[in-house]
């Protein structure tokens, strides 16, 4: 029996794209200070899941980037219910470190069921369009592209997820500065990321014998469905 070919580094770029989506998932109650106000540290993470999936799709293609992308959605609930599961489970009276397994990880289904429709709508977006504007621009200008795709679901991303997450538990002067700041800070942070995954993503198409334009997403329109 033949090996099994795999792309050259879709696994390692596939472990880093879960990564990135489960240290969202663990940060998700940090608060930080930027600028004197406080936002989540999980907007300092999901710029970089917003460019890992550009990367992908644009060395791996359409169909792929897709099939990793529910793959670790899957994975991270995976992960949020065996350690909601877990954390709850007895543990021996000598041991005084329940409080803060409770307070990284309670909350974490709810919250999580709550930004699913967030992550699954942005999150395809993202995919769909950095192919779709590959296929109309011949397979140029992907630090373009990548900024116009990540930022632009970036904003819908960060405004679903606030509006599932934090309406009834925020008021709504207080919810629309958290907002701002962390599509303000999510915005910069994707600018400044675009450049060097334009030269990862040139380094490893040269590495890997990839064609700018020759993969599977041609038109992914042909197969959006499938």
């Amino acid at each position: 029996m033949s090996e099994l070919k795999v792309p050259k580094l879709l696994i390692l770029f596939s472990m880093l794209y879960l990564t990135i989506m489960l240290t969202g998932v663990i940060v998700l109650n940090k608060t930080i200070m930027v600028f004197s106000y406080p936002v989540t540290a999980t907007a300092l993470i999901s710029p970089l899941w917003f460019i890992m999936g550009d990367i992908i799709a644009e060395i791996y293609g359409f169909k792929i980037a897709r099939k990793i992308f529910y793959s670790a959605v899957a994975c991270q609930w995976i992960y949020v219910t065996a350690g909601t599961y877990l954390i709850h489970m007895h543990s021996p009276e000598n041991w005084h470190y329940q409080l803060y397994y409770n307070y990284v990880f309670s909350g974490l289904f709810r919250l999580n069921f709550s930004m699913l429709i967030a992550i699954i709508i942005a999150g395809n977006f993202n995919i769909y369009f950095i192919t779709r504007w590959k296929f109309l621009l011949k397979g140029k200008y992907f630090w373009l592209r990548s900024m116009g795709a990540s930022g632009g679901c970036e904003i819908l991303y960060t405004l679903l997820a606030s509006f599932f997450v934090f309406v009834g538990t925020l008021s709504w002067p207080n919810l629309i500065s958290f907002t701002l700041l962390a599509l303000m800070l999510k915005i910069i942070y994707t600018i400044i990321l675009v450049y060097p995954a334009n030269y990862i993503t040139f380094l490893v198409k040269k590495y890997a014998g990839i064609d700018v334009y020759d993969n599977n997403i041609i038109n992914p329109f042909k197969s959006f469905y499938k």
